[in-house]
């Protein structure tokens, strides 16, 4: 921190004589005093509770799948649109129960893009709608590891009619735990058996899930998935999808939720948190920028 000039403690500690005798001045000085040590305090805390800026990798996933006969063929295709390289990129293949790494890449630079394919051998009993999942690993500069999931729909041996159940999740902020709502509705008159889990990167943990749960017809439900922060860095926001499943007509449907969740430290100091204490201070300048200038009225009426 820089040192405040001389003549500003010389104008600020000093008083000039008055027709009122010291005893006024010892107290417009002890509020100049008192005003100076509240803005310093306002400074400081203000510096403590706004982070500053920094690089930022962020990646733009394009996600695609083709059915032939029983294998799907997944292509991905990875654009980093940060301002930073990213490292360690390697993607992460979820369908039918099964997980597959795909190849991996030492250092992916601004504007660089990641392609990988790779096709898996599908065994499903039934026709319908299937979930696929991508999670997509990657390092900073410092070898801080981040994830970003990327998550759809794709039909096999099948082009029937649109499902019965509809989804809405709303945003959520937390920093240590939280918890994320997902209401689903089953806009059909029949019962529906339903089993929905919470997707998310690696960064996040859902505590409980999944559930299964029967869904009468023309009637709704909301879910409660309680999350805890395992590693998320304040100031990140991360995608994250509900995705349940069931069957109707015969087939097998597949409804994914889209949600967002974003981390944001709680900073406290004592246990308060800096944003009421900086309202705290300001109402103290103002009350302090108040008496002084009641003071010099007094003074100036005498």
């Amino acid at each position: 921190m820089l040192p405040l000039p001389k003549y500003l403690f010389t104008n600020i500690y000093s008083s000039t004589p008055s027709p009122c005798g010291r005893g006024t001045n010892r107290i417009i000085g002890g509020l100049r005093r008192s005003w100076v040590r509240v803005l310093l305090g306002i400074t400081i805390l203000l510096f403590l509770a706004f982070p500053s800026f920094a690089g930022y990798i962020s990646l733009e996933t394009k996600l695609s799948s083709e059915i032939v006969s029983n294998t799907i063929l997944v292509d991905v295709n990875v654009i980093n649109k940060g301002d930073e390289a990213a490292y360690n990129v390697q993607g992460e293949i979820a369908v039918g129960g099964k997980k597959f790494l795909l190849k991996k890449v030492g250092e992916l630079g601004v504007n660089e893009s990641y392609q990988s394919n790779l096709p898996v051998r599908l065994r499903f009993k039934s026709p319908g709608e299937y979930p696929l999942t991508l999670l997509m690993h990657y390092a900073d500069a410092n070898q801080y590891p981040f994830s970003a999931l990327t998550c759809q729909v794709f039909p096999f041996k099948t082009k029937g009619a649109p499902g019965s159940i509809f989804g809405k999740m709303g945003n959520t902020k937390l920093w240590k735990e939280g918890a994320l709502k997902l209401t689903l509705r089953n806009i059909e008159k029949s019962t529906k058996k339903i089993t929905t889990c919470l997707a998310v990167p690696r960064e996040l943990t859902v505590k409980e899930g999944p559930f299964t749960f029967d869904l009468p017809g023309k009637s709704k439900k909301e879910i409660r998935f309680p999350l805890e922060n395992f590693s998320a860095l304040s100031g990140s926001s991360y995608q994250v999808f509900a995705i349940s499943e069931y069957e109707q007509d015969g087939a097998h449907k597949t409804n994914i939720t889209p949600g967002i969740i974003t981390v944001k430290e709680e900073k406290t100091l004592f246990g308060i948190n800096y944003l009421l204490i900086i309202a705290a201070m300001i109402l103290m300048v103002l009350f302090f920028i108040f008496a002084q200038f009641a003071g010099k009225k007094k003074v100036e009426g005498k």
